[in-house]
């Protein structure tokens, strides 16, 4: 899992529709009809995006049935949060 690509997810995320993905993750598993659904998107849109949220390790998926449940992969969020303030050298702003 360290090994995530922080240029990757970041690059997903710049899509405002993987960003609102991602803000609903946050809250819960979804299956992709459901966030087809809320998002009032056909569902070939909502696999593709899950597909590159997936791909940056952002997302994981489980089959439960026939469906694909999606979660926020909450150690890959953290860990490209913390190379970003490194990067960005947050502590010396303070």
């Amino acid at each position: 899992m360290d090994n995530i690509d922080v240029y990757e997810a970041i690059r997903a995320l710049y899509d405002p529709i993987r960003f609102e993905i991602v803000k609903m993750l946050q809250k819960r598993d979804m299956y992709g009809a459901e966030l087809a659904a809320t998002l009032i998107l056909p569902e070939p849109t909502v696999s593709y995006q899950m597909r590159i949220l997936c791909e940056s390790e952002l997302v994981s998926s489980r089959k439960e049935g026939r469906r694909k449940i999606y979660s926020l992969n909450s150690e890959s969020a953290r860990i490209m949060v913390e190379t970003l303030a490194e990067y960005l050298n947050v502590d010396s702003i303070y």
